[in-house]
C-alpha cells in the first residue's frame, strides 16, 4: 500500500514530464513553421526590394524594417530554442515559459514581414503597371514622332511645290502682262492704222475728184478744139 502510494507521485511526475516534453516538441514544431515563414517572407521581401529598386518605385525605402537586427536576433533565438536541450524540470519549465513569449514574438515578426511582403508585392505590381504605361507612352510618343516627321517632310514637299508653282505663277503673270501690253499696243496700232486708212481714203477721194475734174476739163477742151476745127474747115 505504501509502495503504491510512493509510486503515484513518481507516475504523476513522469506524466507531467512527458506532457511537458510533448508540449515542447509541439511548440518547437510550430516555431519551426514560423521560422520558415519568417525566412521565406524575408527572402521574398529582399527580392521584391531589389525589384523595387530596379523599377525605381517611389517610397521603396519605406518597405525597410525599422530594425532589421531585431529580426536576425529573433531568428537566432528561434534556432537556439529549437536546438536547446535540457534535462531538469527547471530547464524545461524555463523553455516552456520562454517558448510562449518567443512564439508570440515570432508570430508578430512573421505578421510584420508578411504585411511588408504584401506592401512590397503591391508596390511591385503598381510599378510594373506604371512601367507598362511608360512603355506604352514611349511607343505612342515614338509613333507620334514618326507621324510628325512624315508630316514635316510632306510640308517641306508642299512648300517646295508651292515655291515652284509661285515661280510658274510669276512667269505666267509676266507673260499675261506682256500679252496685255502687246494687246494695248496692237489696239493703238490698229487705231493709228484706221486713222491712216481714213486719211488715205480722204486723199483718194480728193485725188479721184481731181482726176474726174481734170478729165472733164480735158474732154471739154477736146470738144471745143474739135468744134473750132470744124468751124475753120468751113
Amino acid at each position: 500500500m505504501a509502495a503504491a502510494h510512493d509510486s503515484s507521485p513518481r507516475e504523476d511526475l513522469e506524466l507531467k514530464f512527458g506532457q511537458l516534453h510533448i508540449d515542447y516538441n509541439s511548440q518547437a514544431e510550430e516555431l519551426g513553421v514560423l521560422l520558415d515563414r519568417v525566412k521565406s517572407a524575408a527572402e521574398s521581401l529582399h527580392i521584391l526590394r531589389s525589384k523595387a529598386r530596379i523599377l525605381a518605385v517611389p517610397g521603396a525605402e519605406q518597405l525597410e524594417l525599422e530594425d532589421d537586427g531585431s529580426v536576425s536576433e529573433v531568428v537566432k533565438d528561434i534556432i537556439s530554442l529549437l536546438t536547446f536541450t535540457g534535462t531538469s524540470k527547471n530547464q524545461d519549465s524555463l523553455v516552456v515559459t520562454e517558448d510562449g513569449a518567443m512564439l508570440q514574438s515570432i508570430q508578430t515578426v512573421a505578421d510584420v514581414l508578411e504585411s511588408l511582403l504584401r506592401r512590397a508585392a503591391a508596390a511591385e505590381s503598381e510599378a510594373s503597371f506604371q512601367k507598362e504605361r511608360v512603355i506604352i507612352s514611349e511607343e505612342e510618343i515614338r509613333r507620334k514622332t514618326v507621324q510628325i516627321e512624315n508630316l514635316s517632310l510632306r510640308l517641306e514637299e508642299m512648300k517646295q511645290i508651292v515655291h515652284e508653282n509661285k515661280d510658274v505663277l510669276d512667269e505666267t503673270v509676266e507673260i499675261i502682262k506682256k500679252l496685255v501690253e502687246d494687246s494695248r499696243k496692237d489696239r493703238e496700232k490698229a487705231v493709228e492704222n484706221e486713222e491712216e486708212l481714213c486719211r488715205v481714203k480722204t486723199e483718194f477721194e480728193s485725188l479721184r475728184n481731181y482726176v474726174n475734174t481734170s478729165t472733164s476739163v480735158v474732154e471739154t477742151l477736146l470738144s471745143s478744139e474739135r468744134q473750132f476745127q470744124t468751124i475753120e474747115a468751113r
